[in-house]
């Protein structure tokens, strides 16, 4: 494949569709805390030997798609959906047949990284075996096939390789300047109105955009860990010590305990604490510098809680402790550093959240464990014995629109997109929603079907809509008029006989300053677009403003790569070069997709309508 292909295809949405859903895996299928094995099974959709995608994961990837690329009609986003995970089946086939293996290492690496699996900032292998429904080596199984196969992609995917001789045309684009000449049509300018009969008529023949929302009611079980810890009580003095600056102290290990005391006489007598070790040189075994020291003990700390104490009960710097006897030595302790310990609101809240966080964790790893065995151990799918078990209330929502603000479960915009992907049978347990740690159980007693709603209700919202009709129809013949006459006329005539404002932008980059014509983005779109010379070829582009501007490119020049610039050149080769390798994958892909076998089950395949 050439770079005259990456011309011709780099704005593809398929190739960026296909490599964007391969590359990331199917982020979230079978990884969340109650997602992997047991619990109610999803039926298989798409098959090949030895791989399987379920009826949920399409329906999730599906629900993505939609939200992703709304420019796309349900029909393309649906056939657009299935090539994906075709291509997923079939990528997942072929490295089964020939296997490549993760080390331990990178695994590991995963694992640890993983927040869900830590503990007060930490990795804790409890937590991991807590979280995860499976054995731990069946979870790093499914944590090697992805890395395999993210490695396995972008193996591929580095290896395009681009020569000088076809990185000069794309330099020489890249350092193109040009002039241009612009005409805006402000959509203020067109003003319209909509009468009776006309709202009427759009409204029948467009009844589906004006539907109630679908309304769900549910009973739920929440294990929020947020709840459980907001209503942990904290003392001021446990925020005021949590929240503690951390301290510095230097340590004097002491040959016996008579001398360590002596050593605190001397000190408290006037002495600082070096001139003493100095002194008692042949008693003090070892000391040096503990560096920072935070108010509790944690995996970090190199001396116990008691000592830590005594340093952060300590007044002033140069101080020392009473002897403290750590492993068998006799040890003091010298205060160095103390800054300054007022807390700020903000700093106290942080501190009284994180304690409550710490207090209510074994309660909340109590409970995770309850529901794990209770919903996916025991297979059991009454709602209100899984509530009886885990000791959490049974919790009801009356018919309402999911997603749609206020204070209800059902607002929450992860709860909303679960119920779109349920099969919505009532009375049946649903496929839980994690959501960080908060763990939703649900089943759905009743849904309610959109209804139509009557024009009275939303005449004002389909007169505007008719309106925005009569003015993009409007706008589109003026500005149709308006290149046919740039391209006798010219385009200062043109505009000039239309009314339309111009302005000309010399070595026009994109990037203009504020002015009566060009807008930003609108700058930005038409520095997107290829450049065509002269006014027999002007062009037409809207802004998301609703302006639209008729424009011209009145002189274009192709630049030279600086000669100083070896950085830019290379970072412009490595990135042709990583295009050229993403659509030699993407041939890859389509080429393994046609020789697989793939079952496909269609009928549950069918969507409702989003």
């Amino acid at each position: 494949m050439s770079l005259e292909d990456i011309r011709e295809k780099k704005t593809s949405i398929w190739i960026y569709l296909v490599i964007g859903l391969l590359l990331i895996g199917m982020a979230g299928f079978g990884t969340s805390q109650f997602g992997m094995g047991g619990g109610n099974v999803s039926p298989t959709a798409l098959k090949t030997a030895n791989a399987e995608i379920t009826q949920a994961e399409f329906q999730q990837v599906l629900s993505n798609n939609r939200q992703n690329y709304q420019d796309m009609s349900p029909a393309e986003v649906e056939n657009t959906t299935l090539l994906q995970l075709q291509q997923r089946l079939a990528l997942t086939e072929y490295l089964h047949n020939y296997p490549l293996a993760a080390s331990n290492t990178a695994i590991d690496k995963i694992i640890r990284e993983n927040p869900t699996f830590h503990e007060n900032g930490e990795f804790s292998e409890a937590v991991f075996r807590r979280t995860i429904p499976v054995e731990p080596q069946i979870y790093r199984n499914s944590v090697s096939k992805d890395l395999a196969m993210q490695n396995f992609q972008q193996s591929i995917a580095a290896t395009g390789v681009v020569s000088q001789a076809e990185i000069t045309p794309f330099n020489e684009m890249q350092n193109l300047s040009r002039d241009i000449l612009v005409a805006k049509l402000a959509r203020s300018a067109f003003a319209n109105t909509a009468d009776d009969a006309e709202i009427q008529a759009y409204y029948e023949a467009n009844k589906d955009q004006y539907l109630s929302a679908e309304q769900f009611a549910i009973d739920y079980i929440d294990l929020n860990p947020q709840n459980i810890a907001d209503s942990i009580q904290v003392s001021d003095a446990e925020i005021i010590a949590a929240g503690a600056a951390p301290r510095r102290a230097n340590y004097y290990l002491f040959a016996d305990e008579a001398s360590a005391q002596a050593a605190v006489a001397a000190v408290q007598g006037g002495k600082s604490a070096a001139t003493v070790a100095t002194e008692m040189a042949d008693k003090v075994d070892d000391n040096g510098d503990l560096g920072s020291l935070k108010p509790k003990e944690d995996a970090d700390s190199l001396i116990p809680q008691n000592a830590i104490d005594a340093i952060f009960a300590l007044d002033t710097v140069g101080q020392v402790t009473a002897p403290i006897t750590v492993d068998g030595g006799f040890y003091v302790f010298e205060l160095t550093d103390k800054p300054n310990e007022s807390l700020s609101e903000a700093a106290k809240t942080a501190a009284k959240k994180a304690l409550q966080a710490e207090k209510a964790a074994p309660q909340v790893a109590e409970l995770n464990e309850k529901l794990n065995k209770a919903v996916f151990e025991s297979g059991n799918s009454d709602l209100n014995d899984i509530a009886e078990v885990v000791d959490l209330p049974l919790k009801t929502v009356a018919l309402q629109a999911a997603g749609q603000g206020g204070d209800s479960v059902l607002a929450l915009p992860e709860m909303a997109q679960a119920l779109q992907n349920s099969d919505k049978t009532t009375g049946k347990l649903q496929e839980p929603v994690t959501i960080g740690e908060r763990v939703i159980i649900y089943r759905i007693n009743a849904v309610k079907a959109p209804e139509q709603k009557p024009l009275s209700e939303v005449k004002t919202a389909v007169e505007q809509a008719v309106i925005a009709e009569k003015t993009d129809k409007q706008i589109a013949a003026a500005a149709k008029a308006l290149i046919a006459k740039t391209q006798t006329e010219g385009l200062q005539a043109a505009a000039a006989a239309g009314n339309y404002p111009t302005q000309a932008f010399a070595n026009f980059t994109g990037q203009v300053t504020e002015n009566p014509v060009l807008d930003a983005i609108g700058a930005l779109l038409i520095a997107q677009q290829t450049p065509v010379f002269g006014e027999k070829n002007a062009q037409e582009l809207t802004s998301v403003t609703g302006d639209t501007y008729v424009y011209v490119n009145t002189a274009i020049r192709l630049g030279s790569a600086d000669s100083d610039n070896a950085a830019g050149e290379e970072k412009l080769q490595q990135s042709l070069a990583v295009s050229l390798g993403q659509m030699e994958f993407s041939d890859f892909v389509e080429s393994i997709t046609s020789r697989t076998e793939i079952k496909v089950r269609s009928g549950l395949l069918q969507s409702d309508t989003p």
